[in-house]
Formats: structure tokens, C-alpha cells, sequence
């Protein structure tokens, strides 16, 4: 009820409500140590997961410590996504799922490792980001196909120090390889069904079901030397200290992919010393080149290649595909150790030959021409001393270079509520943020970058974000989700359109010029509240004035349900209907505009209505006359009515608006939210989950345990 005048936060899918981890965390721990557990806990995932996935290609837990090390520190830990807790889940999973397709291709028990992609793919899809779920899932799925074409060459010519093949594989037919994508998809939907299913039913009422522009989706595209934040990640200034170049400052943290530059370099060694070694090296250098050509988006279209995927198509910040490339170098250095442990080993070698040579006292051995060394068909593991040293040394230049963007706040300077949240909760009516992005971008100039004084933004945080009501449980009008019903951003907006709302308004300077419509509007959606930087004239009345940051309130606001005995129908479009009410004629007191005629009772009048009980997914009232109840709440399909206990449709009305017809004066209506079995879903999910894990475990056991 805090958002849009009521949204299916749990169909928009970004607050990972159904995966395991949060629903224990999230439900015993307070939100700030939620919220630090969720980013020690992931990186910590990712750390451990990339040093067990190089540990297997390389067969050397030495080469893969510091592999480990720079994945736990890399820039999408420390930087990129710490705000989005969401996408930290899912990339924390990325090289869990590379270890799932390489030990498939490793070994004959397919359907095991199948259903391990397949949790882990599950999981993904359940964090709550939808895109680096796709993401994470596509670069494992393109490392296995790359893998798999080498594995059919069988690449048997290289041994380790102790006689051992370096890559012993074996051929994985289609058939196998099939069966394996088509369990591992099976299961990670069934896992992830309550969730896609409620989330394809939002979306497809949002503009993300159709194709959007290129300016749309090519938003964030990397430019061409965006590789350079392998080496540099302040190659386009710093969001720190405000001297990032370009004017979207958040393109500063999707473009940070920092890994250290011996991570880079040792790339470039590992990637020259094994493409002939190893399949895992090339596989690995396609997934990094592939992964910075669909980062590059509207520069290089490759992304283009996903355009008939529903939902995947609509997806923007192309740039983050760079994760693929920043994981491949971590993976590809650890194979860097292996180019320094044998440029060692032959230097050793050399030196152990001249030392002979000079020791041998028979003429024709000073005559004999010194032979030039060659290197043995040999591979030599890095030894601990290298594997430490180097995990060090990385986590140090890290820290060094990008450390800084580590920033750490008291919680109270965000989360405290100022006293016009008070006033609004104490009051009562909805929220309407104005100008957030502005002010967002005076506070940041003002501030000197993100690591100036946070007083300030702690002071925009309390009063213009458009999912303040989260934080304070103030219901706001408008909002900022990636999934918005074509019906709502027709009225209020949404990141895709302005909404009809913008057209009632305009600007003179500092000052806000609201037209009779938008009051109108206002009142009609029980706005009573309003956040902006601007000046508002009477008859707002300013409560809250600091810093720059003024909350105003608008007395006269429409009750939260009202009777109307006049229905208009405008047809099903829902920009048509949201402009019908700006329209001077249009009076909401005694008219509603719906998409078709609806029948109402010959005696229907105006007339007011009782809200006798009102909770999150409930209400009853009772109507003083029939007519057309109108309801403020968001209408949803998944809202159900009752007229005196015989079931009746809930229309959309007022383009966005509840609508229930009273019968007579008398009734009582009732309304209810309808979840379907998206609870029974949600234990099976669990189950499937628990069943898999199960399954690997045993399995596992019973493998190591014959001989």
C-alpha cells in the first residue's frame, strides 16, 4: 500500500522475497545488519566460489588463492553493486554455476551436475534481478559450450609435475550436453515459478512486454574504452570526489569492475601460457570477449542478438555484461602463475646448465656450443610461497586504488525519520516526491561527490525518494521499480514516460506552477503530501523547509472511497482515460471514466462511502447509496469483490482506480487481494530446492567413495 496507491511489490520481483537466504535474514535480523550480512555473507560466496572453479581448472589451490582473493575484493563487490543487494545475490553465484558446467563436463554424472546448474540457476532467478540472473546463467552457459567444442578434440598432451594429465577430459556427446540444459532449465523454473509466474503477469502489463527504443535499452552501453576500468577505474573520473565526466553519475559504479592490474596482467600471461593448454583458458578468453562486446551495447549491438526474448529484450545497462570479462580475467590469471612458475622453473634449469658447464674441465665439452634451453612438455603448479604472496599483493593495490569507495555511515543519518515524515504518517494521505532526480544532482555538486557530507543526502533520503514509504511506511503516489502497469505510468509515470500528471504543471524558475488539473488530480488520489526543491504557492502550505528541501501539504483531499452514479466509458487505452482526467469537464465527485459502459442501478447518485475495516490486501466499507464505488487503491487482477456476499467485478476505473458497483444503500462491499497458490508454490520451491541439494550431496559422497 506504500507505493503507486498500491502495488504487487511481490510480482515486481526485485525484492527477492522467495530466496532462502533473505527469507532467514531478512526475518531474524534488523534491516542494517541485514543489509551488511547480505554484502559480507555474498562476497565472501563469490570469493570462495571463483577459488573452488580456478581450483579445478588448474589443479593448484595456490594458483586459485588469488584468484579467490580478487573475486571477493573485485569492483562489483566493493563498488559496483553494493547498492543493489539484489544483483550482489546473483552475481555471487556466477562462478558456482561455472564450476556446475565444468565439472559436468569433467565427468560422466550429468544428471547431477544438471541439477546443480539447475538450483543454482533457481536461486538466481530468485534473488530479485532478473537481468544478472539472464546474465550469470548465459556466461555459464556460453563457458560450457566453448568448453565442450575443445572436449571433443580431446587435448591430452600436457603433464603436470607429477606426471598426471593437466586436462584429463572425455567426449560429451549432444545427447548428453541436451539432457544436461534441459533438466538444469526444468528445475531452476520450477524452483523460480511462483516468482516468474507472478512476474510475467506485471510485466506483460507494462511497456517492458514490448520492444523498447534503443535509447531506452542501449542506456548505459560501455563505451569503446571501457576496458580501461580493468586498469584504471577512474578513466572517466571519480564519483567520490565529483569529477566523473559524464552527467549520469551512476554510469561511475556500472562501469567499476576494478580487479587490480596484476590481476590484468597476469590475465594476459595465463591467457599467452595456456590457449594451447587448456580448453578452460580459451573458453575463458570467449567468455571475456564476448561478455565486453555485449557490454559495449548501442556501440557494438551484439545485445541485439536477445531481442526476441520477452522481458530480457527490455533490459538496459548493457555495460553490465562487463561482469563476464571481469570474472574471466580473475579465472584467466590464475594460469598467469603457472607463465611465472615456468619462466622460474626455466631459469632454474639455465642456471643449473651453466653451472654444469663451467664445472667440466675435458676440452671438447668448453669447445661444445651451449644448446638452447628448452622448456619441458611439463607443467609446474605455483608454489605456495608465489599463491600467497600474490593473493596479497592483490588485495593491497585493491584496497589502494579503489578502497576509498568503501563508504561506511552512521544508520541514523538515513533512516531517521525528519518531522514531516511524522507529520505525514500522523495524518494520513499519499506522497508525491517531485524533482527527486534534481535534487539529487544539487546535493551531489553541493557535497563535492558521494564521499562528501552525507548529512545532506541523509536529508534527501527522508524525504524524496519515490520509495520512501518503504523506509517510513508513507504511502507515496509515484515511485521508482522497474515494473510499472501501463495504467499507472499513464497517470503518475514511471522511468519509461512522464504520465499525464506532467502535463498539469509547469516550471517558473525556482517555483512550481500547478494548474487547477493537477490539484485536481491530487486531491482525487488523496495526495495530501508533497516533497520537492521548488517553491509551491497557496493553497499548499509548506510544513518543511531546510537545506533546500521543502515538504508541502495540500488540506483538501478526496476520502479514500466515494460513490459516483455516473460512469463515462473511453475505450481500453490507458493514456485516453488518464487525460480524460485533466479534462476542465471532467468532476470526479460525480464521474468515472472507465474502459467500457458498466451497468449501475437505475436509483445510482452520488454519494459517500464508510470504510469500516481497511489492512494491506483488504478492505470493507459500506455505501450510503448505489452507485459506483470508487476506491483510491491500485487496481490489480488479482483483486476480488464482494456486494453483500454475492460475488461482483472489480472494474478499473479513473484509469487506475478500484470500482465496485453498490447495489443499493446499504451494502457492504468488500474487497480482497487474492495471492492464488502462490503460498503452496513457495513450499514446493523450497522443497525442490532442499531435494537438489540433497541429491548432489549424496551423490558426491557416493563418487569419492568409489574407488
Amino acid at each position: 500500500p506504500f507505493k503507486y496507491g498500491g502495488f504487487p511489490v511481490f510480482a515486481e520481483g526485485e525484492g527477492g522475497f522467495l530466496h532462502p537466504f533473505n527469507l532467514i535474514v531478512w526475518f531474524l535480523l534488523p534491516p542494517v545488519s541485514a543489509m551488511n550480512l547480505t554484502i559480507i555473507f555474498h562476497a565472501a560466496l563469490l570469493g570462495f566460489g571463483m577459488f573452488c572453479f580456478t581450483k579445478k581448472i588448474t589443479r593448484s589451490s595456490w594458483a586459485a588463492l588469488p584468484a579467490g582473493v580478487a573475486a571477493a575484493v573485485c569492483g562489483s563487490i566493493i563498488a559496483g553493486h553494493t547498492r543493489h543487494l539484489n544483483a550482489l545475490e546473483a552475481i555471487a553465484l556466477a562462478p558456482w554455476l561455472l564450476l556446475a558446467a565444468e565439472n559436468f563436463l569433467t565427468t560422466a554424472r550429468w544428471l547431477s551436475h544438471a541439477l546443480t546448474f539447475g538450483l543454482l540457476l533457481g536461486l538466481a532467478l530468485l534473488t530479485g534481478h532478473p537481468q544478472f540472473a539472464f546474465i550469470t546463467g548465459s556466461l555459464a552457459s556460453i563457458y560450457l559450450l566453448l568448453r565442450w567444442w575443445p572436449f571433443s578434440l580431446r587435448l591430452n598432451g600436457w603433464l603436470t609435475a607429477t606426471g598426471e594429465k593437466f586436462e584429463s577430459v572425455g567426449r560429451v556427446r549432444l545427447r548428453a550436453l541436451a539432457l544436461f540444459f534441459g533438466t538444469a532449465v526444468a528445475l531452476a523454473a520450477a524452483i523460480a515459478f511462483p516468482q516468474l509466474k507472478s512476474t510475467s503477469e506485471l510485466a506483460f502489463m507494462s511497456q517492458r512486454r514490448e520492444a523498447l527504443p534503443a535509447s531506452f535499452v542501449g542506456h548505459g552501453s560501455l563505451p569503446w574504452n571501457g576496458f580501461l576500468t580493468f586498469i584504471n577505474p577512474y578513466f572517466l573520473g571519480n564519483a567520490a570526489d565529483a569529477s566523473f565526466k559524464l552527467p549520469e553519475v551512476y554510469f561511475f559504479w556500472e562501469f567499476f569492475h576494478y580487479t587490480g592490474v596484476i590481476t590484468a596482467v597476469l590475465a594476459l600471461f595465463g591467457l599467452y601460457w595456456g590457449w594451447r593448454k587448456s580448453g578452460a583458458v580459451r573458453a575463458l578468453g570467449g567468455v571475456s570477449l564476448i561478455s565486453y562486446l555485449l557490454a559495449l551495447g548501442e556501440n557494438f549491438p551484439l545485445y541485439r542478438i536477445f531481442s526476441f526474448v520477452p522481458l530480457v529484450r527490455s533490459f538496459r545497462f548493457q555495460a553490465r555484461w562487463l561482469l563476464g570479462a571481469e570474472l574471466g580475467l580473475i579465472a584467466l590469471a590464475a594460469f598467469g602463475l603457472f607463465f611465472i612458475a615456468a619462466r622460474l622453473a626455466e631459469f632454474k634449469a639455465k642456471t643449473w646448465q651453466n653451472g654444469n658447464r663451467k664445472g667440466r674441465n675435458d676440452s671438447s665439452a668448453q669447445k661444445a656450443k651451449p644448446k638452447k634451453y628448452a622448456m619441458p612438455e611439463m607443467i609446474v603448479a605455483p608454489p605456495m610461497q608465489m599463491g600467497l604472496g600474490f593473493a596479497a599483493f592483490i588485495a593491497l593495490e585493491i584496497f589502494i586504488v579503489a578502497g576509498s569507495q568503501v563508504r561506511t555511515e552512521k544508520a541514523a543519518v538515513y533512516l531517521t525519520p525528519s518531522s514531516a515524515v511524522a507529520a505525514m504518517r500522523r495524518t494520513g494521505g499519499a506522497l508525491f516526491t517531485l524533482g527527486a532526480g534534481e535534487v539529487h544532482s544539487q546535493l551531489y555538486a553541493r557535497s563535492g561527490g558521494w564521499n562528501g557530507d552525507h548529512g545532506l543526502y541523509g536529508l534527501a533520503s527522508k524525504l524524496m525518494p519515490p520509495n520512501l514509504g518503504t523506509l517510513h511506511h508513507v504511502p507515496v503516489i509515484n515511485g521508482y521499480v522497474a515494473l510499472v502497469p501501463d495504467y499507472v505510468a499513464a497517470v503518475w509515470g514511471s522511468s519509461q514516460q512522464p504520465g499525464v500528471i506532467s502535463q498539469t504543471a509547469s516550471l517558473g524558475g525556482t517555483a512550481f506552477q500547478p494548474r487547477e488539473s493537477f490539484r485536481k488530480v491530487a486531491r482525487m488520489f488523496g495526495v495530501r503530501f508533497f516533497t520537492t526543491a521548488w517553491q509551491m504557492p497557496p493553497p499548499f502550505i509548506n510544513i518543511w523547509d531546510s537545506a533546500g528541501l521543502r515538504a508541502y501539504e495540500l488540506p483538501d483531499v478526496f476520502p479514500k472511497a466515494w460513490i459516483v452514479g455516473r460512469v463515462d466509458a473511453v475505450g481500453a487505452d490507458a493514456a485516453v482515460a488518464a487525460t480524460a482526467l485533466i479534462k476542465e469537464s471532467f468532476d470526479p465527485l460525480t464521474t468515472a471514466v472507465a474502459a467500457e459502459p458498466i451497468a449501475l442501478p437505475n436509483d445510482a447518485a452520488n454519494g459517500a462511502a464508510e470504510i469500516l475495516e481497511s489492512s494491506n490486501h483488504s478492505m470493507k466499507l459500506r455505501a450510503n447509496t448505489a452507485g459506483l464505488v470508487v476506491v483510491q487503491n491500485t487496481w490489480y487482477p488479482a483483486w476480488r469483490a464482494s456486494a453483500d456476499g454475492a460475488a461482483v467485478k472489480v472494474h478499473r476505473v479513473n484509469a487506475m482506480m478500484q470500482g465496485v458497483v453498490a447495489p443499493k444503500a446499504g451494502s457492504v462491499i468488500e474487497l480482497k487481494f487474492d495471492g492464488g497458490l502462490t503460498t503452496g508454490w513457495l513450499w514446493l520451491s523450497q522443497v525442490l530446492i532442499a531435494a537438489s541439494l540433497l541429491y548432489a550431496y549424496f551423490d558426491t559422497r557416493k563418487n569419492r567413495a568409489t574407488p
